[in-house]
């Protein structure tokens, strides 16, 4: 009895911990990432750059996950290697504050080059803490932690999203004094991620789980990829993944070219649109983990991505900036359920043993869908235009949603199966 209430007291640490890491992640995430195209176009950036600033770092992801990995299963000490990639990565974010030094037909090239190669240890981090967060939580506390760390970060983002568009748009009289609010803003993004650093090393982590590997023996590279492949729970929801996530990706630059483009954004109207996206997503959260606790991952993945395949088609038929305030209502609340309920879903998929080498290999499939679905949608852009390309996207985000429809299907007969 004892232990039990140990144990529950370090999960609830923990749950608070990953709570608190989460708000200073997307703290730092959002005083840079909400403003990144928009930026890119301040400072000489193309309709080409937009869209290779979603496809190159999927690309350069896709090199460096299966190396990370093979790294990652080295490590003795899952959290310290963890939250040294953190680290890492949050460097560049200080460097880019040296952007607008540059020359001016340097400036988007050097800009696009740091966030592509920032890419590099976050890809090795998203594979490290995916796995981290398989070990620390048991699979029924998984979706209540993920829920409550998703849904208190909402105000930290609305927070930081929305002051950092109003000083954007109101403070600066010139594009030069604009940039001077881009480089405090990518140092404050920075400085964040220092405390989001240290916040990381305070979990509590058992010495059973503290290492990559499970067991002391580490399976030879081919025969281990060859288990991957064969692994039919996983192949079929690596698959079913794939081609939601294409869809998915096709409408990242296209979202933001339309607003801007199309309808004339300035760097106030993102703000509002992450805004009102996670004031819905905040109710989300509750409503999908309380969902997904009592349905599971296989019945709402589907539902949610569904609902997700609707947000290209309001795009297109939005007229003015106005109209996109309701599609951000539909859009967030079936994307907070997408985020709760994928991270699950693959942990679900995973076994314990080289679990870390299965969510490289799902990570290596997502990233070659964000390699090349932007610049796809770029190309039905540049073919029939943006209305056209939303038309597209929509389509194929409906078609993932169907493949995940039929994994619950197939799901469900085996598990009448295995009840006869």
């Amino acid at each position: 009895m004892r232990f039990r209430k140990l144990s529950a007291g370090k999960t609830d640490y923990n749950t608070r911990m990953f709570a608190l890491y989460g708000i200073l992640y997307e703290t730092a995430l959002n005083f840079y990432k909400p403003f990144s195209v928009k930026f890119l176009e301040r400072i000489g950036g193309t309709e080409l750059e937009i869209a290779l600033i979603n496809a190159l770092p999927g690309l350069v992801t896709l090199i460096a996950i299966l190396p990370g990995a093979l790294w990652l299963r080295r490590s003795e000490d899952t959290q310290r290697t963890t939250a040294r990639l953190i680290l890492s990565g949050r460097w560049f974010l200080f460097t880019m504050a040296f952007i607008p030094f540059l020359p001016p037909q340097y400036r988007a090239f050097g800009f696009l080059a740091l966030f592509t190669l920032m890419c590099v240890p976050d890809a090795i981090y998203q594979t490290s803490y995916q796995s981290f967060i398989g070990a620390i939580f048991e699979p029924r506390a998984r979706a209540s932690a993920i829920g409550m760390r998703n849904k208190l970060t909402v105000p930290a983002l609305t927070a930081v999203t929305l002051i950092s568009g109003n000083v954007l748009t109101l403070v600066p009289k010139t594009d030069a004094q604009r940039l001077i609010i881009y480089q405090i803003f990518f140092v404050l993004a920075f400085l964040f991620g220092i405390m989001e650093y240290k916040a990381f090393k305070k979990f509590k982590v058992a010495k059973r789980d503290a290492g990559f590997a499970r067991t002391k023996h580490k399976e030879p590279f081919m025969p281990m990829i060859t288990g991957i492949i064969k692994n039919k729970t996983f192949r079929f929801f690596a698959l079913c993944s794939l081609g939601f996530h294409f869809g998915w990706h096709m409408g990242w630059p296209l979202f933001n070219i339309y607003m801007i483009k199309n309808l004339g954004a300035n760097e106030l109207w993102p703000a509002i649109i992450s805004v009102v996206s996670a004031i819905t997503m905040f109710f989300g959260y509750s409503f999908w983990s309380k969902q997904i606790e009592k349905h599971g991952n296989s019945v709402v993945l589907p539902i949610c991505s569904f609902g997700m395949a609707l947000t290209p088609l309001m795009y297109a038929w939005s007229p003015n900036l106005y109209i996109l305030i309701p599609t951000a209502l539909v859009a967030g609340f079936f994307t907070s359920g997408t985020l709760s309920v994928t991270l699950g879903a693959l942990l679900e998929a995973t076994p314990d043993e080289n679990r870390v080498m299965y969510i490289a290999a799902y990570n290596v499939l997502i990233n070659l869908s964000l390699a090349t679905a932007p610049l796809l949608g770029h190309y039905f852009f540049e073919l029939k235009g943006i209305v056209f390309a939303l038309y597209i996207t929509g389509a194929f985000r409906f078609a993932g949603s169907l493949l995940f429809f039929y994994r619950d299907r197939r799901i469900a007969r085996e598990r009448l199966i295995e009840v006869i």
